[in-house]
């Protein structure tokens, strides 16, 4: 079932529920959205967010 944002839930409440979705979204990727937006959530450094990202989408295999 695709995320529905819940406006009476909590932001961390979605943030978790729409992370639990993006983990089965692609068998790589998927685990490293979720990761990363709890780091959001935790108050990483958004420029470690991104370099984590960028090096997960260079090892993706088309």
């Amino acid at each position: 079932m695709p995320f529905v944002f819940d406006d009476k839930a909590a932001l961390a409440d979605n943030l978790a529920a729409y992370a639990a979705e993006l983990e089965h979204l692609h068998p790589v990727l998927g685990p490293v959205l979720a990761d990363r937006l709890q780091e959001c959530v935790d108050g990483v450094d958004a420029s470690v967010i991104l370099e984590e990202l960028l090096f997960a989408l260079s090892n993706v295999e088309e």
